[in-house]
C-alpha cells in the first residue's frame, strides 16, 4: 500500500464495488463501534435513494494497488435543497494519507455544483456528522471550514427481561401500516407534519415528500411494514413507527427508524405507547435489543421519554456544518425548535 499521494485514483462508484465498498464501510464502524453499518442488500437500497445519482453523486478512492482506500457520497434531502449531507468513510489501513481531506474537497466541490437548485436568496449548507469518539475526523472537519451545530444520540435498549405492555390511550387504536396509497399517505402525512418543528425542519411540498416516502419503504430491504403502525383517533391518523426489525451490524437488534406524532396529540401518552409497541413487536420476534436515533437537544421531549422507557445512550454522533452560501436560513433553529 503506497503512501504517496499521487498513487491514488478519484472515480465515481460502479456496481462492481458494491461487495468492497460495503466492507470499507464496516471496516470503518468497526474501528469506532466494533459492529458493522450496512451490508450489500441496504446499500444496494441507498444507492437508489430519491433522487441519488451515483454517477455523479459518489467518490471512491483507489490506491495505487487498487485497494478501496475511501468512499464518499453527497446527496440533498429536501427540496427546496437547502441542506446538503456529505458522507464521507475511510478504510481504517489508509488513515492519515490524505484521503479524508481529498474526499470532503470532492463533497464541497459537488455541493457547489448543486447550489443553483437552492432558490435565490437562500442560505445554503453542507453538513457532514461523526462519532465523537471520532477526534482526527473531527479536527479534519474543523480544518475544512466546519462548525459545530448539533449532536444526536444512538441509544440502545436491552429487551431481554422487559416486558413491554403498551398503555395505548383511550380513543386511540394501533394497527400495522397496509402498503396502499391511503395508509402510505396517512403515515407519510404524520412523517411530514410531525416534524416540522425540529431542529433543522425545511419545509417541502407534502407530494414531493411522500413520493420520496413511498420509494424509501419500496426499495428499502429492512423496513417491514408488519412491524410499523398507525396510531388513529377514528379514521385520522395521529402518530406513526417506521420499523427494521433487524438492523445491519446486529441481526439481534431492531431499530425504530421514524417514530412521529402529531403536535395536538402529544402529550397523551401516544408516543409511548408507538416505542413500547415497537419494542413488544421486535420482542416477538426473537430480539434481543432495539434501538433508534435521537436529537440530543429535542425539546419536545422524545429524548427524555426514551430515557423513561429504560433506553440509554450508547453513541453520541456530532453535526457539523459549513456555509456554501449566505442568505436567508430556511431551516428550523433554535427557540423556535421548542414547539
Amino acid at each position: 500500500m503506497g503512501s504517496n499521494r499521487t498513487e491514488i485514483k478519484l472515480r465515481a462508484y460502479q456496481p462492481g464495488d458494491l461487495f468492497g465498498v460495503v466492507e470499507l464501510l464496516n471496516r470503518s464502524e468497526q474501528a469506532v463501534t466494533g459492529q458493522n453499518i450496512t451490508s450489500p442488500e441496504d446499500f444496494a437500497a441507498d444507492l437508489r435513494s430519491y433522487g441519488f445519482n451515483p454517477e455523479t453523486d459518489t467518490a471512491l478512492i483507489l490506491a495505487g494497488d487498487g485497494s478501496l482506500a475511501g468512499y464518499a457520497d453527497l446527496m440533498g434531502d429536501k427540496t427546496p435543497m437547502v441542506r446538503l449531507n456529505a458522507f464521507v468513510r475511510v478504510h481504517p489501513e489508509f488513515k492519515g494519507m490524505g484521503i479524508g481531506s481529498r474526499l470532503f474537497e470532492w463533497t464541497e466541490a459537488r455541493a457547489r455544483q448543486l447550489l443553483h437548485r437552492a432558490p435565490e436568496g437562500a442560505r445554503v449548507v453542507l453538513q457532514n456528522s461523526v462519532y465523537s469518539l471520532e477526534t482526527d475526523a473531527i479536527s479534519l472537519l474543523e480544518a475544512h471550514g466546519y462548525s459545530y451545530v448539533r449532536s444526536s444520540y444512538r441509544m440502545l435498549i436491552d429487551l431481554e427481561g422487559l416486558d413491554p405492555q403498551p398503555l395505548i390511550p383511550t380513543g386511540i387504536t394501533f394497527r400495522p401500516i397496509d402498503h396502499n396509497e391511503a395508509d402510505l399517505r396517512a403515515a407519510a402525512w404524520v412523517d411530514h407534519q410531525a416534524f416540522l418543528d425540529h431542529w433543522g425542519a425545511v419545509e417541502e411540498p407534502f407530494e414531493f415528500f411522500y413520493e420520496k416516502f413511498k420509494h424509501r419503504l419500496d426499495t428499502d430491504p429492512a423496513i417491514d411494514l408488519s412491524a410499523c403502525r398507525l396510531a388513529l383517533q377514528g379514521e385520522t391518523a395521529v402518530g406513526m413507527t417506521i420499523c427494521k426489525p433487524q438492523t445491519e451490524e446486529d441481526a439481534e437488534k431492531g431499530w425504530v427508524n421514524i417514530l412521529g406524532v402529531l403536535k395536538p396529540w402529544r402529550k397523551h401518552g401516544i408516543g409511548r405507547a408507538l416505542l413500547l409497541d415497537a419494542f413488544s413487536e421486535f420482542k416477538r420476534r426473537g430480539k434481543k435489543r432495539a434501538g433508534l436515533f435521537v436529537d440530543a437537544a429535542n425539546l419536545t421531549g422524545a429524548l427524555q421519554l426514551y430515557l423513561r422507557a429504560g433506553m440509554r445512550v450508547e453513541y453520541e454522533r456530532q453535526i457539523f456544518e459549513k456555509e456554501l452560501r449566505p442568505g436567508v436560513d430556511l431551516m428550523l433553529r433554535g427557540a423556535a425548535a421548542a414547539h
